[in-house]
């Protein structure tokens, strides 16, 4: 996909690579797999950025890759499941902070069930969420569903305003994460 490879060439990396959030609602898990739910969080009230917004999208994603488990006495393959949602991606892509522009930012986590389906439910409210900054991953660190949950934004973004809108903020950020990088 495009983007990661533009984020991997931007090659910055944030001073916090881990960042816990907090959520601004209840946001339940689409019943679609082709679907996108629109997410905020916080910074703890202590926290400098505390009147800031994290925004971006959670979105299901299926395993197209073997697990391997081991229990220390042998080894079990879990062989791919393409057609089982198997968890939920969050993706932040905005911080939008009181008398400043919104910044762009690339900041991700998941919820996953390694042997099942993703159960139905939801994130609570004030729930506290460890978002990764992307940039900041060691390849075999990196998600392997990104690719195909970009994707999917991308195909529910014909028709869906929060996609289009995240993509199209998105492609703002790393337009400007470009132009920041070749002033240097």
């Amino acid at each position: 996909m495009d983007l990661i490879f533009q984020l991997l060439f931007m090659g910055a990396t944030s001073a916090i690579p881990e960042l816990v959030l907090i959520t601004d609602e209840n946001y339940s898990f689409p019943a679609e797999r082709d679907a996108v739910v629109a997410v905020s969080y916080h910074l703890d009230w202590f926290k400098s950025d505390s009147e800031c917004k994290f925004t971006g999208l959670m979105v299901p994603f299926v395993r197209d890759w073997t697990v391997e488990v081991d229990n220390n006495y042998s080894k079990t393959t879990i062989p791919a499941e393409p057609d089982v949602t198997a968890g939920h991606a969050f993706i932040i892509n905005k911080k939008s902070c009181p008398g400043k522009e919104p910044e762009f930012v690339f900041r991700v986590d998941e919820t996953s069930w390694v042997n099942g389906k993703a159960k139905p439910g939801a994130i609570k409210w004030a729930a506290r969420q460890t978002m990764l900054d992307f940039r900041s991953l060691r390849e075999d660190q990196r998600p392997k569903w990104l690719n195909q949950v970009m994707e999917r934004i991308d195909r529910v973004a014909a028709t869906d305003k929060t996609a289009k809108d995240f993509l199209a903020f998105q492609s703002k950020g790393l337009e400007q994460m470009q132009a920041a990088s070749a002033k240097q």
